[in-house]
């Protein structure tokens, strides 16, 4: 590991300092110049000549931090490609635009392939995300930008195990998109998989046409699992209707826990007993007050994936596959 340089962006030091240390590396911070003007530029403290780079950056649930940090990392890498590194990889556990796959009306950009182009354009070897919410974005990303797709679904599943929260419940699928995940991970727990379907009427207000299985819910647990909670409204509509058909209380799990003051008032629900999510972003302490928050964490895996990409060269597809299988 002695030619691997980690750096880290400013949204989530915290994340990127843990797996450092994992791997026995120091975690570098950039060096921010800020002006008067508005703008800002970013220096590497470190050598990186012939060095492997990786820098880590998530993005918040923010406008103003998302621009920001997103900036950021564009200069960070492009900083390190400059600087001669042997190769830049940017490891990003949340991102956004992984979702803007079409334009949904017209005269728009698709976000989601821009941003993969400047990704690419300011030096980026290689892209690793996490639990990427369109299975498009990994091809908005020119050759020969490599694209590695993590997902903490086994650490996810580990939690629900040891709480026994897959004790006497069912697994409901967010989403009839999300079935087919849900699929394999109701046969991991051993749990009856009960499918919805529902349309969003608005940004506040879901409607459900058909819970498929609700006979499995009278009486039961209900482990809600989706990618990622932002607002919680869908979570709340979902609550609310298996509520009427008899479930006991909720545990939900999701990779990516965006939460604002919305998500609070929609998932402070009394049957409601736990939240387990990642550590993909970092949560604000009034977040966790609130919340019946339970968060592991995403260090060791992005460790192993550094480990696999810069010594062992290999796939790391094989860090989660095989307890998936």
């Amino acid at each position: 590991m002695e030619k691997v340089v980690i750096i880290s962006g400013t949204s989530h030091f915290g994340l990127a300092k843990r797996v450092a240390e994992k791997l026995g590396k120091e975690c570098v911070l950039p060096e921010i110049y800020r002006y008067g003007t508005g703008d800002f530029e970013v220096r590497i403290p470190v050598n990186v000549r012939r060095q492997i780079v990786f820098v880590i950056q998530t993005f918040l649930p923010n406008l103003e931090k998302v621009c920001y940090h997103f900036l950021e990392t564009v200069f960070i890498v492009n900083a390190a490609y400059k600087a001669s590194a042997r190769e830049v990889n940017l490891i990003v556990p949340h991102l956004g635009w992984d979702q803007s796959d079409k334009k949904w009306t017209g005269r728009m950009p698709i976000a989601g392939e821009l941003i993969a182009a400047i990704f690419h354009y300011a030096g980026a070897h290689r892209y690793v995300g996490l639990h990427f919410h369109s299975p498009q974005f990994p091809g908005f990303f020119p050759l020969p930008c490599i694209v590695d797709h993590l997902v903490a679904t086994p650490i996810l599943i580990r939690a629900v195990e040891q709480n026994d929260w897959h004790k006497n419940a069912v697994l409901v699928a967010g989403d009839l998109g999300f079935a087919k995940m849900g699929r394999k991970i109701a046969e991991r727990l051993g749990l009856p998989l009960i499918k919805i379907d529902k349309e969003r009427i608005s940004g506040k207000k879901v409607k459900i046409h058909e819970i498929y299985g609700k006979e499995e819910i009278p009486g039961k647990r209900v482990i809600l699992w989706d990618d990622k909670i932002v607002r919680g409204s869908t979570m709340r509509g979902i609550i609310n209707a298996l509520a009427r058909v008899g479930a006991e209380e909720f545990v939900i799990v999701a990779t990516h826990g965006l939460f604002t003051d919305a998500t609070i008032r929609n998932l402070r629900h009394p049957k409601v007993k736990r939240i387990i999510i990642t550590d993909s972003v970092p949560q604000p302490g009034k977040i966790r007050k609130k919340l019946p928050i339970e968060i592991v964490s995403i260090d060791e895996l992005l460790a192993a994936a550094i480990r696999e990409i810069s010594i062992e060269r290999g796939s790391v597809s094989k860090l989660f596959t095989d307890s998936m299988a």
